[in-house]
């Protein structure tokens, strides 16, 4: 069998679009266990399962602005972000924690300074500042 790399990289780039679509990943988080991980982007956020791979969530620009930071709560709906990037509806001393299954923010952490990293377990959010 012969394939044309040509015709074979336009369908691939045309059909797929993941590239244009997703815009600049700022940061992409495994959950605890690795079964999901969350990717931070420019233009939104976006969840994704592992085995099988598959989308669970897609929060577009509209919704959160462009995302610098994001940590997933094992497998739950609950996915703490931070503001970042180009378009930012929040900012980057702020930790705000989205739940899925309510489609809106739930807690805001406001901190004097910007948030470098966000992590969660149950009953700890940790946030660490410069």
């Amino acid at each position: 069998m012969i394939f044309n790399i040509k015709n074979f990289t336009k369908m691939a780039t045309s059909r797929l679009g993941l590239a244009e679509a997703w815009g600049k990943i700022n940061e992409l988080r495994f959950n605890q266990d690795q079964s999901c991980f969350v990717c931070a982007l420019e233009d939104g956020l976006r969840v994704y399962n592992v085995e099988p791979a598959r989308e669970h969530a897609h929060l577009r620009c509209q919704q959160t602005g462009s995302i610098g930071r994001a940590e997933m709560l094992g497998r739950t709906n609950l996915v703490a972000v931070v503001g970042g990037g180009k378009r930012p509806m929040f900012a980057e001393n702020v930790v705000m924690v989205y739940d899925d299954k309510k489609g809106k923010m739930v807690l805001e952490v406001t901190l004097p300074s910007a948030v470098l990293a966000v992590r969660l377990k149950r009953d700890t959010l940790v946030a660490v500042c410069r």
